[in-house]
């Protein structure tokens, strides 16, 4: 039992220091070939906008408000791809697994499979006796 404790307690310390690694990680996100950059932290705050004269045009503002969005989006969505990266298979291991029969794994009473739907077959429901992922799919 103290084994398990102790290794818990490593696995939440690399957790941590994955989130601290995360937190102190610099993204930079772009938009028109690179016109507009904007550098963003792993925590999400953002620490740097650069912009090309050339897209500013007084006569069009609108362009120039597309490409600083465009860039924070694709900011926003690396620092999401990174922390899935350094976290998502940590936070996973310290998970543990669920027993047979457990709510969503095979053998838990009143489960269903779906052998109607081809988009589910073989899909488990809860306490469905009807497949409602496919329109117009007839239930079992």
């Amino acid at each position: 039992m103290s084994a398990l404790l102790a290794q818990a307690q490593q696995m939440q310390q690399k957790l941590l220091e994955a989130q601290h690694q995360l937190a102190n990680s610099e993204v930079h996100g772009q938009a028109g070939g690179g016109l507009v950059q904007v550098r963003v932290k792993g925590s999400g705050e953002v620490i740097g906008v650069t912009i090309d004269p050339k897209v500013v045009d007084p006569n069009d503002i609108e362009t120039l408000q597309d490409l600083i969005v465009g860039a924070m989006r694709d900011a926003s969505q690396q620092v999401t791809k990174m922390a899935q990266e350094r976290l998502g298979a940590l936070a996973g291991a310290m998970r543990p697994p669920a027993p047979p029969g457990a709510p969503g794994m095979p053998g838990a009473p009143g489960r269903q499979v779906c052998r109607v739907c081809p988009v589910h077959r073989g899909a488990r429901y809860a306490g469905y006796a009807r497949c409602a992922g496919a329109p117009g799919m007839p239930g079992v």
